[in-house]
């Protein structure tokens, strides 16, 4: 992990991301007077799988009373009685 000074990193903060980006670099550490005080690190992508549907079929649900939907749904829309 290569180590920068903080005013080389606040003139070339474009560079040092690119290189984040570009895979060239895994992270840098920014220094002050020789003391560490940061790391710059590339973002990584969280995989997500399929989240719409997941639980299908997993829960029973009973048949919703209709007076009780009606009035959820008014809620939702605004309507409140």
């Amino acid at each position: 992990m290569p180590t920068i000074d903080l005013s080389h990193a606040e003139t070339q903060l474009s560079r040092l991301v690119e290189a984040l980006e570009s895979g060239a670099e895994q992270a840098f550490v920014i220094v002050r007077n020789g003391t560490p005080v940061a790391r710059l690190l590339p973002i990584v992508p969280f995989p997500v799988g399929a989240r719409i549907g997941g639980a299908k079929g997993k829960f029973m649900t009973s048949n919703p009373e209709p007076t009780l939907e009606a009035a959820v749904s008014g809620m939702f829309l605004g309507k409140l009685d």
